[in-house]
């Protein structure tokens, strides 16, 4: 502290026998230092934050609530925010991995944002895979990139996507199902709900697993308490019917892309055999 270092409150900040710290950093509450950090001048930990073996550059900020394990590397001015964990992996100058981030085995280019929930799939259970994003590159909030795999710089990755291939300099990048809309199916699922909750309640129940329709015949299984048939089929799919027991219980499934006439009725009980 003599030397530059400010600690808003010492007497909560733990340091290791080889910790760094160069003048001008500031240390907020409740901070653990673990061996092999070193911070450059004017960077600023916030509170709550754990480092191992990390480099935090000129300028940087991390946390609160951020862990730094061993081989992270914090460019000048870059900013790893609450939530965040870096490990193995260089972040670039001026880049910043604001909120609720995993980056790992992995380099980010200068100037970079990666937006909040994003993950480096880094881990294919066996082998580790690095991912590399270039300089100035955007990736949306909510974002899976499935090493090995590069983002070139300036690209862009759309919210909510997953990564596989690589994504060109300047390119941008989509991978995300799209967004299915059925207009008044919501009450029929809300039925749907109500009256495996009402079976599961009174003990009753087949645990049908799967139904695919054959005919335009009412459906018949061999539970007593089956609480559904259908009607009106509009065409037969080619895949058999299929029936399973789970513990006796019932386990309706999803009924919404049977294409029916009318909607599926429940409450009624059946009899008749496994298909």
């Amino acid at each position: 502290m003599l030397a530059g270092v400010s600690m808003i409150a010492p007497e909560t900040v733990f340091l290791s026998w080889d910790t760094a710290l160069a003048q001008d950093v500031l240390l907020e509450p409740n901070v653990v230092f673990g061996p092999g950090v070193r911070v450059e001048s004017g960077a600023v930990i916030h509170a709550f934050s754990h480092l191992e073996g990390a480099h935090v550059r000129a300028g940087a900020t991390v946390g609160p609530f951020a862990r730094l394990r061993p081989g992270a590397d914090l460019g000048a001015k870059s900013k790893v925010g609450n939530f965040c964990e870096v490990k193995n992996a260089e972040i670039g100058a001026g880049a910043k991995v604001n909120h609720l981030t995993y980056i790992g085995d992995a380099f980010v280019g200068a100037g970079s944002n990666i937006g909040a929930g994003t993950i480096t799939c880094n881990y294919d259970g066996v082998n580790k895979h690095v991912t590399r994003i270039g300089a100035n590159a955007f990736v949306g909030s909510n974002s899976s990139l499935v090493a090995p795999v590069s983002i070139g710089d300036g690209a862009l990755v759309a919210s909510g996507s997953v990564i596989t291939e690589d994504v060109p300099a300047d390119a941008v990048a989509f991978g995300r199902a799209r967004q299915d809309v059925k207009p008044g199916r919501a009450p029929i699922l809300r039925e749907r709900y109500e009256a495996e909750k009402g079976s599961q309640e009174a003990g009753q129940g087949c645990g049908v697993d799967a139904l695919n329709i054959e005919t335009e015949s009412e459906i018949e299984t061999d539970c007593v308490a089956a609480q559904f048939r259908y009607q009106g089929f509009q065409q037969a799919p080619a895949a058999p019917r299929v029936c399973r027991t789970r513990n006796g219980r019932c386990s309706i499934l999803d009924l919404l892309h049977i294409p029916v006439l009318e909607p599926v009725r429940f409450g009624e009980t059946c009899s008749g055999r496994y298909i």
